[in-house]
C-alpha cells in the first residue's frame, strides 16, 4: 500500500475476498479468505504514464524481497465516483480474533454480547482491517491487559488500533500519524465509535512525545513495515515505560529475528508471535 500511496493521491485500499463463518463460529458474519488486493485511484492527466512506470519499478523492486507471490499492477478505467464508492461493496463485518467484531459504518450487522464492535468508515483507504498485519496487531492487542493503561497507537491509519485500544480499556489513547488524511479519519471513526474523549490523534511522528507531560505509554502498538521498525526502534523503546509491552506487527518472517535483535539491545524481551502466511506480529517487554 506505501507503494501506491505515493502515486494515487485519492486513496488506496487493501481488499481481501471473504467468506462465510464456519457453522461452528456461532455467528452469521464472514471471515477474510485468499489472496489480497490493493488498489488505488490513478488520475488521468499529463503524468499519468509516468506515474504507471514509476509504479511498476517500484512493485518490481518490491518483489524481490516481499513474502507470497505479487501479481500485477493492472488498470481499469473509471469515473472518479465509482472510485469513490465501488470498493465499499467488497468491506463486510468480519471477526478478528475472540471478540472483536469490525464493520462499516454505512452497514447493519448482528453481533454477540460479548463483542466489541469496531465501525469504521477508511475516508481515503487507510485501513479497514483487511489486512493480515492488521488483523495480527488486533489479536495482540485482544490479549494484552489493557484497562486502565495509556497506549500509544504509531501509523494509526484509520484508528482501528486505536479505537479497539479503547474499547479494550485503555483509558488514553494517542493516536500518531504522519499521514494529514489519516488524522482526520481516525477522529472522526473515534467519534462515531464514541471513543473520541478517549482517543487524541495528532499528525507527525515519535519525536511529538517531546511534548508529551507524559512521554511514556504502558503499551505502544506499531503496525508499519519491518524496515521502518528498525528506523524507529530507539524512538520507539524510549516511548515504553519500564515493565511496558511493546506491539509490532508488519513484520515479514525474515526480518523476524534481526527486529528482536534490536530491540533486545534496548531491553526488550520477546513474550508473544502471532503469525500469518508469512507476516509477523511480536509482543515484546520491556525489562523494569
Amino acid at each position: 500500500m506505501g507503494v501506491l500511496r505515493r502515486y494515487c493521491p485519492d486513496g488506496v485500499v487493501a481488499v481481501q475476498s471473504l467468506e462465510a463463518a464456519d457453522s461452528d463460529a456461532g455467528w452469521d458474519g464472514s471471515v477474510p479468505a485468499g489472496p489480497v488486493t490493493v488498489r488505488g485511484y490513478l488520475p488521468v492527466d499529463d503524468q499519468t504514464d509516468l506515474r504507471r512506470r514509476q509504479i511498476e519499478v517500484a512493485l518490481w523492486h518490491l518483489a524481490q524481497i516481499a513474502p507470497g507471490k505479487l501479481v500485477g499492477p493492472t488498470y481499469q478505467q473509471l469515473r472518479e465516483e465509482d472510485w469513490a464508492n465501488a470498493w465499499k461493496r467488497h468491506y463486510r463485518p468480519q471477526r478478528i480474533g475472540r471478540r472483536l467484531l469490525l464493520g462499516p459504518t454505512w452497514e447493519e450487522f448482528s453481533s454477540g454480547p460479548d463483542d466489541v464492535v469496531v465501525r469504521l468508515d477508511p475516508g481515503n483507504a487507510f485501513g479497514t482491517g483487511l489486512h493480515p498485519t492488521t488483523r495480527l496487531a488486533l489479536q495482540l492487542l485482544e490479549g494484552t491487559s489493557l484497562t486502565g493503561v495509556r497506549l500509544l497507537d504509531v501509523g494509526t491509519g484509520s484508528g482501528v488500533l486505536a479505537i479497539a485500544g479503547a474499547f479494550l480499556g485503555a483509558r488514553e489513547v494517542l493516536a500518531l500519524d504522519t499521514n494529514t488524511d489519516a488524522v482526520r479519519v481516525t477522529e472522526e471513526n473515534a467519534r462515531v465509535n464514541g471513543q473520541d474523549e478517549r482517543i487524541r490523534a495528532r499528525e507527525g511522528s515519535l519525536d511529538l512525545l517531546r511534548l508529551e507531560p507524559e512521554p511514556q505509554f504502558e503499551v505502544v502498538v506499531a503496525n508499519v513495515v519491518a524496515k521502518v521498525l528498525t528506523q524507529l526502534a530507539p524512538d520507539l523503546a524510549a516511548a515504553v515505560a519500564p515493565g511496558g509491552e511493546l506491539l509490532l506487527s508488519g513484520v515479514i518472517e525474515p526480518a523476524e529475528l534481526e527486529l528482536m535483535l534490536t530491540f533486545a539491545t534496548y531491553g526488550f524481551l520477546p513474550v508473544e508471535r502471532q503469525a500469518e502466511g508469512d507476516w509477523r506480529a511480536l509482543r515484546l517487554r520491556r525489562e523494569a
